[in-house]
């Protein structure tokens, strides 16, 4: 996933007018995961950061239509990866009987 459309889905999912504002928040989250993990951070790897601290987020104020669209947006980007996933692996994951 390109930082340009992570920038889209921040300012669509947040409100914002302006990118500036979406990228300062990408640029944040990236450099204070940097600090955390170590290496640099995927693209969506930061976006899901995002998603997931807006979704904790309502409980302090965050308006439910924001939470919404975050919630949304992030069980979106895990089906596709869980896609992705299955059809590298072969297929979806069976279930081991015990």
């Amino acid at each position: 996933m390109t930082r340009k459309k992570c920038i889209k889905m921040i300012m669509g999912t947040m409100r914002l007018p302006q990118p500036w504002e979406a990228e300062k928040v990408f640029r944040a989250t990236r450099e204070w995961m940097y600090g955390e993990t170590g290496p640099w951070p995927s693209n969506q790897e930061v976006l899901m950061a995002i998603l997931i601290a807006m979704v904790k987020d309502v409980e302090n104020g965050m308006p439910f239509p924001t939470y919404f669209l975050a919630k949304v947006r992030l069980l979106i980007i895990r089906a596709k990866l869980k896609r992705i996933h299955d059809r590298l692996m072969g297929g979806p994951a069976k279930e081991t009987q015990a």
